[in-house]
C-alpha cells in the first residue's frame, strides 16, 4: 500500500493513527531458511527487544515516485555531488523537522520495488536516486538516514515492499529493466523473468513460487546483517490483484497448490509462509531487529481481512487471500502492527475495531503521517 496523498503540498487536517501492537518475542519451533546473505564475522546481535515505556510516534516516509523523498528536482542535477548534497540536505532537513513534530520512529522506504536504496548485493539501485536504474548515486541512503536519525535519538525500520518490482508496466520501463542485463546485479525482471506477473499496471513478483519467497526473505537478512536497522517493515504483502486485474498464477497454482482445499487457501498460505520465512531469519540474525507488517484496516475472525466501512474510501481496504494477523501475533512472528487508514475519517471506527477486537491488546498508539512536508498544517501535533 503506497502513502495515499500524492500531493506534496496537502494540507492534512488530521494524522492518520499508526496502532503498534507491540509484543514479547518468544521462541518459535520452525527452521530459519537458509539465507544468500552471511552475517559479518563477529557480529553480536542485540538483545531481545523490550517494549519501550515512550508511545511510538512513527511516520511513514516514502521513496516511491519520491512522494517524500529524495526531491524530485534533485534527479536533474548532473554533477553526483551536488545532487548527493542536495538530497542529503533535504533528508537533514526533514528529520529536524519531524523531531520537532515529537516524531521517535521512521518508517524509512528501502525497497519501493524491484530497486534498493542501500548498495545491495541482489537488488539494482534505484533510479528514484539518480534517475537510471543501477546508477550509484554517490553514497548510501540508508546508512544516512541511520546516521541522522540515531543522532536526533530517532528509530528506523527498515521499509519493504516485497513483491512489486516496478510502478508501471510502460514500454520505457521494460526498456530501463532490460538494461540492466549487462549489470551486476540486474533487475529480477531480466534475471527471473519466470517469477514475474503483471497485475494492473505494474509488474509484481508471483508469491506462490517458493524460490521467490526464500530471494524476498535474502534481501531482508542482507538489510539486517549489515546495517543497525531497528525494525523491518513490510507493506504490500499481500497479492496484488484488483477485481479488473487478476494476478495470473493458475500455472503455480497447479504446480503447488495441490494439497489445499483452495486457491484461497493456498494463497493464504504462502503469504503466511513468507512472514514466517522473514520472521525467523531476522531473529536468527539479529534477536532485536523488530518486524512488523501493516494489514489492512480490520482484523476479523474468519481466515480474511476486511475493512469497517470508511466513508468516502476510493477502494475498500479488503483482500480475501491474506491471512489473520491474530495468528501471526500468537505464533510470534510479528512484534509490531503498525497500520493506518490513509483517511482521517476513518479513524474511529478503525482504532474502535481493534481496541474491541479481543485478541489484541492496544498497546502502543501513536500517530502517523500522510505526508512529511513542511507545508503540513496540524490540528494538533501532539497528537
Amino acid at each position: 500500500m503506497d502513502i495515499c496523498s500524492r500531493n506534496k503540498k496537502l494540507t492534512i487536517r488530521r494524522p492518520a493513527i499508526l496502532v503498534a501492537l507491540a509484543l514479547l518475542l518468544c521462541s518459535c519451533k520452525s527452521t530459519p531458511p537458509e539465507s544468500m546473505v552471511t552475517p559479518p564475522a563477529g557480529s553480536k546481535p542485540p538483545a531481545t527487544t523490550q517494549q519501550s515505556s515512550q508511545p511510538m510516534r512513527g511516520i511513514w516516509l516514502a521513496t516511491v515516485s519520491r512522494l517524500d523523498w529524495p526531491p524530485v528536482s534533485s534527479v536533474n542535477i548532473s554533477n553526483p555531488t551536488s545532487r548527493a548534497r542536495v538530497q542529503q540536505q533535504a533528508m537533514i532537513d526533514k528529520l529536524d523537522h519531524l523531531q520537532r513534530l515529537g516524531i521517535n520512529t521512521v518508517f524509512f522506504q528501502v525497497k519501493p520495488d524491484g530497486t534498493a536504496l542501500w548498495p545491495s548485493k541482489i537488488l539494482p539501485w534505484s533510479d528514484l536516486m539518480t534517475g537510471k536504474i543501477g546508477e550509484n548515486p554517490g553514497y548510501d541512503p540508508l546508512q544516512f538516514m541511520l546516521d541522522e536519525a540515531h543522532k536526533r535519538g530517532m528509530k528506523v525500520h527498515a521499509w519493504f515492499n516485497p513483491y512489486r518490482v516496478s510502478v508501471n508496466t510502460k514500454p520505457g520501463t521494460i526498456r530501463e529493466l532490460n538494461s540492466t542485463l549487462s549489470q551486476q546485479p540486474a533487475s529480477v525482471y531480466v534475471q527471473h523473468r519466470d517469477w514475474i506477473r503483471t497485475s494492473g499496471d505494474r509488474f509484481v513478483l508471483d508469491p506462490g513460487i517458493p524460490e521467490v519467497q526464500d530471494w524476498i526473505t535474502s534481501i531482508v537478512a542482507e538489510v539486517v546483517s549489515r546495517y543497525p536497522v531497528d525494525g523491518v517493515q513490510f507493506d504490500d504483502y499481500f497479492y496484488t490483484e484488483s477485481p479488473g486485474s487478476r494476478l495470473n498464477d493458475n500455472e503455480t497454482y497447479r504446480k503447488y497448490g495441490g494439497a489445499f482445499a483452495s486457491k484461497a487457501d493456498w494463497r493464504r498460505n504462502n503469504t503466511q509462509q513468507l512472514i514466517a520465512k522473514v520472521s525467523h531469519t531476522i531473529k536468527s540474525i539479529k534477536p532485536g531487529v523488530e518486524f512488523g507488517v501493516s494489514p489492512a484496516a480490520c482484523g476479523v475472525t474468519d481466515h480474511t481481512i476486511r475493512s469497517v466501512p470508511i466513508p468516502e474510501a476510493r477502494q475498500p481496504m479488503t483482500n480475501p487471500t491474506l491471512t489473520p494477523v491474530d495468528g501471526w501475533n500468537k505464533d510470534c512472528w510479528i512484534t509490531l502492527l503498525p497500520k493506518f487508514t490513509g483517511r482521517s475519517h476513518g479513524v474511529p471506527r478503525v482504532m474502535t475495531c481493534w481496541q474491541n477486537g479481543g485478541r489484541m491488546s492496544l498497546n502502543r498508539p501513536g500517530p502517523a503521517c500522510i505526508s512529511v512536508s513542511p507545508s503540513i498544517k496540524w490540528v494538533n501535533p501532539q497528537r
